[in-house]
């Protein structure tokens, strides 16, 4: 008896049958069929696929993960490490394997891997495959946007103390760069002459960050300040009205701007939108934060329909 049969003999009928009659393809037949729910025997298949170690077990075990049982918190990170497992054991060397996981990766739902990995899987596939050419945009971000309901965050972000990975109002373009990497995209003049903004965006082109900076005539574009930031939430992260309003309070001001349901706090130096979700309720789309001058132009700029 191996140590791989204990976890075999734990599962239902169904799912023996397949291991000892090796019929292993229908593994994953089961958990769309009779064993939808059946979330105890899924992660026994993944621990018996990651004892036998084949590019067929490890094959049926992410599947099951990716497309049969997708609603576990941990189902995409356990889907991850089968596909990826895949291309271990082949030595990056299977076109089709490497294609796979590029397209799989794709989703949203992964978005836990991170660029560098994504960037090296490509770079396989181009060496046996010349004619492959990337979708993905250059210098996307792996960030994780602020914690906008953790008490540290609101209490700096209140106070104008707050910056994102250690980098303050006030800093230039240059030194912004510097630490933040090279943007997906740079708009110039926008909205007025002297104003730039800096797009930072996932793979899945989303926007993620848009950071604002303010100059003068006499000043080298590389030189401008930054003054305020937009960071978008809709995406991914799911922060409802309700739970922020737990956390931060009532607003000093709550109205309409540019069609959305909008908060203001400290003044307006902190402005957010809300929009509705599939289960009609309303969740944090966009936080902007500011200095006292861009905050100042943002009132000016956006009057709230207040209600």
């Amino acid at each position: 008896m191996k140590a791989v049969d204990i976890l075999i003999d734990k599962l239902p009928r169904p799912l023996q049958r397949c291991f000892l009659l090796d019929k292993q393809k229908n593994i994953l037949d089961y958990f769309f069929e009779e064993g939808s729910e059946d979330v105890e025997s899924a992660y026994l298949v993944s621990m018996i696929a990651t004892q036998l170690d084949t590019v067929e077990s490890h094959n049926y075990a992410s599947d099951i993960f990716h497309l049969a049982l997708n609603t576990e918190e941990t189902s995409y990170h356990i889907a991850y490490y089968h596909r990826y497992r895949i291309l271990e054991l082949e030595d990056f060397s299977n076109v089709e394997s490497l294609k796979l996981f590029l397209e799989i990766i794709e989703e949203p739902d992964f978005d836990m891997v991170k660029n560098e990995q994504i960037e090296y899987v490509e770079e396989k596939l181009y060496q046996l495959d010349s004619a492959y050419q990337s979708n993905r945009l250059k210098n996307t971000m792996d960030i994780q946007l602020p914690d906008i309901l953790d008490e540290e965050v609101i209490k700096n972000m209140k106070s104008g103390q707050y910056a994102f990975k250690d980098v303050h109002f006030g800093v230039t373009r240059h030194e912004f760069e510097e630490k933040m990497g090279q943007p997906t995209e740079v708009l110039i003049n926008v909205g007025k002459k002297y104003h730039t903004v800096l797009y930072y965006r996932s793979r899945y082109k989303d926007l993620l960050v848009a950071a604002y900076f303010r100059g003068h005539r006499e000043m080298h574009e590389s030189d401008y300040i930054y003054t305020d930031v937009n960071y978008f939430y809709n995406i991914h992260y799911e922060i409802s009205k309700k739970k922020f309003e737990r956390k931060w309070g009532k607003p000093n001001q709550q109205g309409i701007a540019m069609g959305k349901k909008s908060y203001r706090y400290s003044n307006g130096n902190i402005n957010l939108c809300f929009d509705k979700g599939w289960d009609n309720k309303y969740y944090v789309q966009s936080f902007w934060y500011g200095n006292d001058e861009a905050a100042r132009e943002e009132r000016e700029r956006f009057v709230f329909e207040e209600h």
